[in-house]
């Protein structure tokens, strides 16, 4: 790599040499490891397999001189004619005509907070003709030492074009590679969307090459070519866009004209919604999980529609052994009123009357504070409780988010179990988004919880699945407030921040424990804290900014009480919050159908003589009792007529096979195989396969009792496996296997094998001692008990839901290509699966007989649980991921 007459700064030559030599190779390799994403107007986009950085390729061709591609990728004011995000740029230091460093600054993308790049860029022709420039992070903050608040410094490991020339040097080859590792919390399908939106500049580039239509000579690019580098101001983008947003900015200013200038550099934009408030403190909490927020919402596939009520939709998503539950609808009412409800603690109990109380424990800034939830126990489960972080903001364009999520604060929050049991928000959110009026919103709400001890899961599916409706509830409240008028009138919600501040100083802290925060601004400081009825104190030295969300006085100034700034304000936790279980105090509608329980029970027991009563009691406590312990149904009038059609597992199956097209799968065993201390079969790849299609298909995943279907708490399947020397065998439950990876199959089956056959010898000789007809029953009753309602039954062995929502056998060890098998009644699984031998078959391929290696899966499907179209969708799914077992690194990563 090195070429005469080019010199790199000692400081960055070894790193630079490298970055050169590892684009080289990335830009050349042609290999298999570069997998074709998309390809659009003759621009292919590739992504680099097994790599834990996000590593892109995007490569095509450009009709135009050399010269004229190479002048417009280092003239970086006119970078932003193919590089539409990008919003400010200054060329910060030049070391020479080919070594400089420049500051990128990009537009935030929801959820994507606003970026900027320090980067170390270089260029040189190489001995071919090629021209390369590549570009990679600095390194220090020597260059550009002013880091605004509200945009995030991120760095770049490598990005750069290489650009070869034609033989007439009249159109070139460009392949654009870009390395990033992007640490914000975004998921990896957003991050692969954004990193192939970028990778399409080639196509950009030519469009703007085209659109140049100067006639002049160029010459022959060499490293002795100059182009003009030099060091420039900063540059912003002059769209409409950015020239509307420094019009508003201009216009706070000269309302404010006497508060301090803001700190010298690029003019701030600050957009009409101003800028959200968040602490360093929790920012990467509030990050991630807007981030998981935007995900969450805008994957429709994900979610499963179960009923509309009140002009309210909403949907359930099976998450593991968490039920997500989503709804979405709209409310005639300002977007200001209905944030107010939704953001106020202690306004919940008027939509969730299972709620004891709610209260506000602690404000961290303007729009960032700590709730205290807790529910009342229901029977003879505890009541939960939460201690949750909120924040809320409005975006670009004006729609108003709230995220929730649980956070572990002892001192704040302490922990009052047993009594009550403390619950893990994973997830709670809702996107407001106004009418064009601003007189309703179209309102979207979503909460993913575990509720921790010992609810069975499909209770806190059925809790999840009314969470949605609550916006229904909360219509009604709003209709009935009296404040509407006034409320409204405060205007449009918009964000805190409408000036930038110089310096941010935060107090130290970690999530686990919360502390005060004193915020230094441009105009003066503001410590902040909150007093124990929950209203926000402040003190201010200098001018306040603007913060429209705080009530003001006539005269429009905010009302603030003063405190000593030597000694922050701590935030107590009230008695009357921490011991509210000790002064509970039922309600009159409590006490009234308790007494009505007891008044039917003592008129029932003089009804009847005493031995047939006792008889009745004893019936319906055990009765109820696995009610409970199996929880709420979720049995819709389509899954009833199933039931009432069909009998058993042993009259009314599908029998089904499907050939899977092995070639694909042979070639992934083979590569895998290499230099690996296991040994991957098609047994491996089909049971996973055979989850993730289960994940996707909650109705097969579920477990029928006294008529009615509970979804499993988790996607598990059961495997049959050899024992010993293959004389017996064993079922080997793989519980999670859609969170699980090849690797973590193999782990599986080889550790419950071994155990099995340490555990097998007792087990047969209890068995030889008893009758079959005792055998069978002790295993239809034990298997209904365990396989059906979850009851675990340490004596005989059973686990709960041992032999999970499918059971998988492979023939084909066995010596058969194909072979059906009846469902075992006590296994109480809708699906048995069985595998058999791969064999060499003519098959048509693009109107072509080939021969493929094929694999034979025979299906038998219990009716009671789908029918033929759901198994197909299933199918379908199956078949993708057997015949392209790429697919399933792609799922695990995500």
């Amino acid at each position: 790599m090195n070429v005469p007459g080019v010199v790199i700064p000692s400081v960055y030559c070894d790193r630079m040499e490298r970055l050169l030599t590892e684009f080289i190779t990335y830009a050349r390799d042609d290999t298999d490891r570069w997998q074709l994403q998309t390809q659009q107007r003759g621009v292919h986009v590739y992504v680099r397999q097994a790599s834990r950085l996000g590593v892109l390729k995007g490569v095509g061709f450009i009709a135009q001189h050399p010269y004229k591609v190479l002048e417009l990728v280092l003239d970086l004011s006119r970078r932003h004619t193919y590089d539409p995000q990008l919003l400010a740029t200054q060329r910060v230091h030049v070391f020479n005509d080919h070594t400089w460093v420049d500051h990128l600054t990009y537009k935030a993308a929801f959820p994507v907070a606003a970026m900027e790049f320090v980067n170390l860029t270089h260029w040189r022709v190489l001995a071919d003709g090629s021209i390369l420039i590549v570009a990679t992070d600095v390194g220090d903050n020597t260059f550009v030492k002013n880091q605004k608040p509200h945009i995030v410094r991120s760095n770049i490991i490598m990005t750069g074009f290489l650009i070869t020339p034609n033989e007439d040097y009249t159109g070139v080859n460009v392949t654009y590679i870009t390395k990033v590792d992007v640490k914000t919390g975004i998921s990896a399908s957003l991050q692969t969307k954004m990193l192939i939106k970028q990778a399409f500049v080639v196509n950009r580039l030519r469009k703007v090459l085209d659109q140049d239509e100067s006639l002049r000579q160029c010459e022959r690019v060499t490293n002795a070519t100059l182009l003009n580098i030099s060091t420039t101001a900063c540059v912003e983008d002059e769209n409409e866009e950015a020239s509307a947003m420094r019009l508003q900015s201009t216009k706070t200013q000269d309302q404010n004209s006497q508060r301090e200038p803001l700190l010298s550099g690029c003019p701030v934009v600050v957009p009409e919604e101003g800028f959200p408030a968040v602490l360093e403190e929790y920012s990467e909490i509030i990050v991630k999980t807007v981030a998981q927020m935007e995900a969450e919402l805008n994957n429709e596939t994900s979610w499963d529609f179960i009923g509309d009520k009140d002009g309210v939709k909403a949907y359930t998503k099976v998450d593991g052994s968490l039920t997500a539950a989503k709804g979405v609808g709209f409310l005639p009412y300002h977007p200001r009123v209905i944030w107010d409800q939704f953001i106020d603690a202690t306004k919940r109990k008027l939509v969730d009357h299972q709620l004891a109380l709610g209260r506000k424990l602690k404000t961290l800034d303007a729009q960032t504070h700590i709730d205290y939830l807790e529910y009342k126990p229901i029977f003879v489960v505890a009541g939960r409780d939460f201690c949750n972080l909120v924040h809320w903001r409005v975006l670009p364009g004006g729609t108003i988010i709230v995220v929730v999520q649980s956070i572990e604060d002892l001192e704040l929050c302490p922990l009052k179990e047993p009594k009550v049991v403390r619950g893990d928000l994973h997830l709670a959110c809702t996107k407001i988004v106004p009418n064009a009026a601003y007189d309703g919103a179209m309102v979207t709400t979503m909460v993913k919880t575990d509720l921790k001890g010992s609810i069975p899961a499909r209770i806190a599916g059925k809790v999840a699945a009314e969470q949605p409706f609550v916006i229904s509830r909360m219509g009604e409240i709003i209709k009935a407030r009296r404040d509407l008028a006034e409320v409204a009138a405060q205007g449009k919600l918009t964000n805190t921040v409408f000036e930038l501040p110089n310096k941010q100083s935060l107090s130290s802290g970690s999530v686990k424990t919360v502390r005060s925060s004193v915020i230094k601004g441009a105009a003066g400081s503001r410590n902040l804290g909150t007093s124990l009825s929950g209203s926000a104190t402040f003190q201010f030295s200098g001018n306040l900014s603007r913060m429209d969300t705080f009530p003001r006085t006539s005269g429009g100034k905010l009302k603030v009480s003063k405190t000593q700034a030597s000694k922050p304000e701590t935030i107590g936790v009230s008695v009357e919050v921490m011991d509210h279980l000790k002064t509970e105090q039922k309600t009159m509608s409590d006490v009234a159908m308790y007494a009505i329980q007891f008044g039917g029970a003592i008129l029932a027991l003089k009804s009847v003589d005493l031995p047939t009563a006792m008889h009745f009691v004893i019936l319906s406590i055990l009765f109820f009792a696995l009610k409970a312990h199996v929880g709420p149904s979720q049995t819709s009038s389509q899954r009833k007529t199933m039931i009432s059609t069909f009998g058993p597992p042993d009259s009314d199956m599908i029998f089904g096979t499907l050939q899977l097209d092995m070639t694909k799968a042979n070639q992934y065993i083979a590569a895998r195989r290499i230099n690996s201390d296991w040994h991957l079969t098609a047994t491996h790849i089909v049971l996973l396969a055979l989850g993730k299609a289960l994940s996707m298909a909650p109705y097969m995943n579920d477990h029928l009792v006294f008529g009615s279907y509970y979804p499993a708490p988790t996607v598990d399947i059961s495997c049959l496996v050899a024992l010993g020397d293959g004389k017996d065998f064993g079922v080997c439950r793989l519980r999670d296997i859609d969170k699980m990876n090849l690797q973590d199959v193999d782990n599986c089956l080889r550790g419950v094998s071994t155990k099995m056959c340490s555990d097998q010898g007792d087990r047969k000789k209890s068995m030889s001692l008893l009758p079959t007809w005792v055998i069978r029953l002790m295993r239809n009753v034990f298997g209904w008990l365990g396989g059906a309602c979850g009851v675990r039954i340490p004596q005989v062995g059973k686990d709960p839901f041992m032999f999970g929502s499918c059971m998988v056998t492979s023939v084909g060890m066995m010596g058969l290509d194909m072979a059906f098998s009846s469902i075992p009644l006590y296994s109480q699984v809708p699906m048995l699966v069985n595998i058999g031998s791969i064999l060499d078959k003519a098959v048509v391929v693009n109107d072509k007989v080939e021969v493929r290696p094929m694999l034979t899966l025979t299906t038998t499907v219990d009716h009671q649980y789908a029918n033929s179209c759901e198994v197909a969708r299933m199918a379908k799914s199956l078949k993708e991921f057997v015949e392209n077992p790429s697919l399933l690194e792609v799922i695990h990563g995500a």
